[in-house]
């Protein structure tokens, strides 16, 4: 298929999407959807500069008047994040099937050169591990099947701001609007900053099939004997029923890993759950929760594999940090921060459903990109360069396609 025909079916793409998203937003607001859906996965940046360097050949207008135009549409009280972001999971309910993986975590964004940019607090920086200014971020993300993923949340918060109570809110009213479109079907996946028992309770209330790790240090009952005691001792006393090798097996680099499991229950509300512990990941045993009955080993086997499916969510964070260039936000408003934000989760949501809904189209784009090897197994930053291309391409060779659908909104 010939380079604008590729660009002509990828508009098609990107316009329907736009259009589902901003069916509760004014027309104006609706073409501004669109031109900073098309300007993120052109220029790879959130910087409204280079957004409005990549449009500049579709506009007549000259370059201050569109960037302010998108700085303008960006802060517009005309339309709001939440009811784009229901329409974008009224989307995403139809592609999620019911035996999905849904990888919760918190993420960062740190600007330690940053000044008078709002709410700015310290945050622990995920990779060095730092203590720096940034923001929090809640992350969620559905996985299933062969490398398919598909964002579910990505909103930018601070502890500063009015209205803020506490992260683990913050985390339970994204999961609570999550599952009014997707329902509570899958596994729910949360790592050790979730170890909470009031945390625990909620996950059950609402019905939700979960598994968290946690602390050794955590005080149960372990009802084989009806004792308080530490994790870490359960853990000590389980002997291991079944073993699995994770890692290659080919280059026989693989780890040995042993699995144990007991009923354990929380002393603050009495609930009761399933410790699955794992030895051979490292010095100390992998513990992990889960309200699922373990009836055996292989039982245990299968929700520790699940477990490792969770680094999923730091691929997403990683890619919509590089592949888009978040870390480089330079808005000096709030809400133009976290609309930003959001903004980014749907352009990379855009590349996730093109490989769900348009398989030929995504092959097609991945066919065209200039890439050395094949295929990876997350397959989105090649995904995100072919697109840019030939969106490019597009641009340069027959704007009036881009243009006309801009303006129609």
């Amino acid at each position: 298929m010939p380079h604008h025909r590729l660009s002509k079916a990828i508009l098609s793409q990107v316009g329907q999407f736009v259009q589902t998203l901003g069916e509760a937003c004014p027309k104006p607001s609706r073409k501004f959807l669109y031109g900073m859906t098309l300007g993120l996965a052109m220029s790879g940046s959130v910087l409204l500069s280079e957004v409005a360097r990549k449009l500049k050949p579709l506009k007549t207008i000259r370059f201050h008047a569109l960037h302010k135009g998108l700085c303008r549409g960006l802060k517009s009280k005309q339309w709001s994040a939440l009811p784009v972001q229901e329409a974008y999971l009224g989307q995403a309910a139809g592609l999620v099937p019911s035996n999905r993986f849904i990888a919760c975590d918190l993420g960062d964004i740190a600007k330690p050169s940053a000044r008078k940019m709002p709410g700015l607090r310290t945050v622990r920086d995920g990779s060095t591990g730092q203590l720096k200014k940034g923001w929090w971020l809640v992350e969620i993300e559905a996985i299933f099947g062969k490398g398919k993923h598909l964002p579910l949340w990505l909103e930018l918060f601070s502890v500063s701001r009015k209205g803020y109570k506490s992260q683990r809110a913050m985390v339970e009213a994204a999961i609570s609007t999550i599952i009014r479109f997707i329902g509570t079907a899958g596994l729910w996946l949360f790592d050790r900053g979730f170890d909470n028992w009031e945390f625990f309770a909620f996950l059950e209330c609402i019905k939700l099939k979960f598994l968290i790790r946690v602390n050794a240090k955590r005080r149960v009952r372990d009802l084989s004997d009806n004792r308080m005691k530490g994790l870490g001792q359960v853990a000590k006393n389980s002997l291991p029923t079944a073993r699995f090798v994770w890692g290659r097996r080919r280059h026989r680099t693989g780890h040995l890993i042993r699995v144990a499991f007991a009923r354990i229950r929380i002393p603050q509300n009495g609930q009761e759950l399933s410790l699955i512990v794992a030895h051979g990941f490292g010095r100390h045993p992998l513990l992990l929760f889960t309200n699922h009955k373990v009836a055996d080993g292989f039982a245990a086997v299968k929700f520790v594999r699940a477990y490792l499916k969770r680094w999923g969510v730091e691929e997403a964070g990683r890619i919509q940090k590089q592949a888009f260039d978040l870390e480089d936000l330079r808005v000096l408003t709030w809400a133009g921060l976290v609309k930003l934000v959001w903004m980014t989760m749907w352009t990379y949501g855009l590349l996730c459903i093109m490989r769900l809904k348009a398989k030929r189209l995504y092959e097609k784009i991945l066919a065209k990109y200039p890439a050395f090897g094949p295929v990876p197994p997350f397959p989105y930053y090649r995904v995100a360069g072919g697109l840019a291309l030939l969106l490019l391409v597009g641009a340069l060779t027959n704007p009036g396609a881009l243009l006309a659908r801009w303006q129609t909104g």
